[in-house]
């Protein structure tokens, strides 16, 4: 198999790091390095941004239900408030009445 003429000659300059990812990359050369790396990149960019476009779909979903949980969390601890609170009238009440009563406590 005949290998495609490349007819772009370009020269630039990268820092180590990108150095070091093209060198890490599959290819004979540089040049093949960069061809895969760029090619791969850009073919996997949809699959990519899919991804991160279901995940942020999925964190609204959860924070969605987090709100929602939140929410009967705080109406739960506001009934306990409540019923405390009750209790504490109803053992006052109870304690006034066992006072002024003529009758013994059972």
């Amino acid at each position: 198999m005949r290998k495609a003429v490349k007819a772009y000659r370009r020269s630039f300059r990268f820092d180590e790091e990108t150095n070091q990812i093209l060198e890490d990359f599959e290819g004979s050369n540089l040049s093949e390095k960069f061809d895969n790396l760029v090619r791969r990149s850009y073919l996997e960019l949809p699959a990519a941004e899919k991804r991160l476009a279901d995940i942020e779909t999925l964190i609204e979903e959860r924070r969605g239900e987090f709100s929602s949980m939140n929410r009967y969390i705080n109406a739960m601890e506001s009934l306990m408030y409540d019923v405390a609170r009750l209790k504490n009238q109803v053992e006052t009440i109870v304690g006034q009445a066992q006072r002024i009563s003529p009758y013994p406590p059972p």
